[in-house]
């Protein structure tokens, strides 16, 4: 469709600090969630996954990374409640619930456990 969805210039990109930060300060995402009362980071952080994955752990960059993208979308949810674009994140946010509690995870059952009592 001619979008560049690499390109921090598009309509088709949100960097998520940008939107709430500006130009200044930033905070990590980890920062953002907590203000948000979502899980942050599960014990293991970017910084973690060169040694995780020179050692073979490749099994816990996948839970990192899975529980970071669910970080990301939760915050996302919550800043584009903020900003107006949606009427309200509870429907979304419980389809999020019901995905962790239906992974059988148990990263993610930990997860949803972390969630729920930040709520």
């Amino acid at each position: 469709e001619g979008r560049d969805y690499f390109s921090n210039r598009s309509d088709a990109h949100v960097d998520l600090m940008d939107c709430c930060f500006g130009w200044g300060r930033k905070a990590s995402l980890h920062e953002m969630a907590a203000c948000m009362r979502v899980p942050g980071k599960q014990g293991t952080s970017g910084a973690d996954v060169y040694d995780l994955w020179t050692t073979g752990s490749h099994d816990q960059i996948r839970r990192y990374c899975e529980t970071d993208a669910i970080t990301t979308y939760l915050v996302w949810l919550r800043a584009a409640h903020f900003v107006g674009l949606l009427t309200s994140v509870q429907e979304e946010e419980e389809m999020v619930a019901i995905l962790l509690e239906e992974s059988g995870e148990a990263h993610l059952l930990r997860y949803l456990e972390a969630w729920r009592a930040m709520r």
